[in-house]
């Protein structure tokens, strides 16, 4: 893991010093994202990383399953060491890439799920027009998950498992952790993200589990 990582990490300044070289670093756009969280099962019985102060890892819908960092670089567009806390998924790349290059998502081009991040580029303080982010995840892949999908809004995550149908209520901004499951605290609020869950899983199409047959 730890070779992984220095390899990656080299191999990222092999990019940028060959962007240098070729003297393209006024006009090129970087963006260093993952796709996941980190990988928290055991691997030949020995811890390989840790997301503390989030919640669980890769394959998960808890936060650390789902809460990456995202860099930037855009010369003249995003200033140096700014930082912004808004709420961003790698759906968004494709849109953000078609609106840096001036190019509109024009008949031809499938309908980007998400949303130009452009505006935050410009100004960390600025907001998105969408109301809620979404996950759906139906899958068994690492011991630390079920499947399980999740709706997020402003500071409120909601999470339903679909092996027995409960829901979990976390206040992102009090509890980034998810320690504290609030849904019964907070019924109405629970009810009306799994309405908003459930909408957006019949919108989409999305395929939920079912029984294996031969099991």
């Amino acid at each position: 893991y730890a070779a992984m990582v220095y390899s990656l990490d080299e191999n990222v300044g092999r990019i940028l010093a060959k962007i240098d070289e070729l003297g393209q670093t006024s006009n090129t756009l970087l963006i260093f994202i993952s796709d996941n969280g980190g990988f928290i099962s055991r691997w030949e019985n020995q811890v390989v990383t840790s997301n503390y102060p989030l919640r669980s890892g890769k394959g998960a819908l808890y936060e650390g399953g789902v809460r990456i960092p995202m860099i930037v670089r855009f010369p003249g567009i995003t200033k140096p060491g700014t930082i912004c806390d808004q709420a961003v998924s790698t759906m968004d790349i494709y849109p953000t890439i078609l609106d840096a290059l001036g190019i509109e998502n024009t008949e031809g081009l499938s309908s980007p799920d998400g949303e130009s991040l452009f505006s935050l580029f410009k100004d960390p303080d600025a907001t998105l027009n969408r109301k809620y982010l979404f996950w759906h995840y139906p899958h068994y892949y690492v011991p630390n998950a079920t499947p399980s999908s999740s709706v997020r809004y402003k500071e409120w995550k909601l999470i339903e498992f679909f092996e027995d149908g409960h829901i979990e209520l976390y206040n992102l901004n009090d509890d980034p952790g998810e320690e504290f499951d609030l849904a019964e605290e907070f019924p109405g609020k629970a009810w009306e993200l799994q309405q908003v869950l459930k909408n957006w899983r019949e919108k989409v199409g999305a395929q939920l589990p079912s029984d294996n047959p031969e099991l």
